[in-house]
């Protein structure tokens, strides 16, 4: 059973009239067979691409909390960033079998998903009983939510959003009882990451100068990889050139460019 050779187009033609009876379905499934044991992770939802995960995670450190924290569901396309990342993740579009472990085993779940209801679907899937489960407004499955945070189409940017989601989730985090970790100081890598994704919106359709100008104002030290999907490979060779270019004016750095496999 496996989602792969299913389409997008698909998943977005049957999400209308598959989303609510399935969390229906979940939902009652949980209430007559719940789980005794809880997993103390926070389980994110994360379906999309290998951008909208690096934005998330991005909200998520500056939030001030440990990725180490959490869980993430996310598609195969989105693995190489995880990975980057170490993050813990289950790639939900491999084989579902493997889901049955995750059902009704979390008591926090955040749904990132700004409009399909399958992933307000999967949430009830993975939620406990006792789970506090959150999404955006905009999301099909919103009734099944228990925290409802505004989304914003028009005008404020996806890590923001994802940030305001995260503050809205964990608003009531002392009566949950779990323990949040806060990091203490930035992570310290041999190696820094540049991710293009995403260069048919305006908004990440930058000039190679502009991304080198990123790439030097982030920059950490060690090898620079420059992470991105089949359709971004393109522009990804013409900054790693650029970059090599200004990197042997001022001394010479290991160049890789790592290609999400979606």
């Amino acid at each position: 059973m496996s989602l792969m050779g299913i389409s997008s187009n698909l998943l977005k033609t049957i999400d209308l009239g598959t989303w609510f009876p399935s969390a229906t379905l979940f939902s009652f499934f949980n209430r007559i067979f719940p789980k005794s044991q809880k997993d103390r992770k926070i389980a994110v939802v994360r379906p999309g691409g290998l951008g909208d995960l690096v934005l998330l995670t991005m909200a998520i450190r500056d939030g001030g909390f440990n990725l180490a924290e959490f869980r993430f569901f996310i598609q195969k396309r989105a693995a190489p960033w995880a990975e980057y990342l170490k993050l813990d993740y289950i790639i939900v579009d491999d084989d579902l079998r493997d889901l049955t472990f995750h059902r009704g085993r979390y008591v926090q779940v955040i749904n990132t998903e700004q409009l399909f209801g399958l992933a307000t679907s999967f949430s009830v899937y993975i939620a406990h009983t006792d789970c506090r489960v959150s999404g955006f407004n905009t999301n099909r499955g919103q009734k099944y939510l228990t925290v409802v945070c505004p989304f914003d189409e028009n005008g404020t940017h996806e890590k923001k959003s994802f940030s305001n989601l995260l503050q809205s989730h964990f608003s009531l985090r002392n009566e949950l009882g779990a323990p949040f970790g806060i990091q203490s100081g930035r992570e310290i890598l041999d190696y820094s990451c540049l991710s293009i994704s995403g260069l048919e919106s305006p908004s990440r359709n930058l000039s190679v100068d502009a991304w080198i100008k990123l790439i030097t104002a982030n920059y950490l030290g060690g090898e620079i990889r420059i992470l991105s999907a089949p359709s971004e490979r393109q522009k990804a060779e013409e900054i790693r050139a650029a970059q090599q270019k200004k990197a042997e004016e001022r001394g010479r750095f290991d160049k890789r460019i790592i290609l999400d496999e979606a």
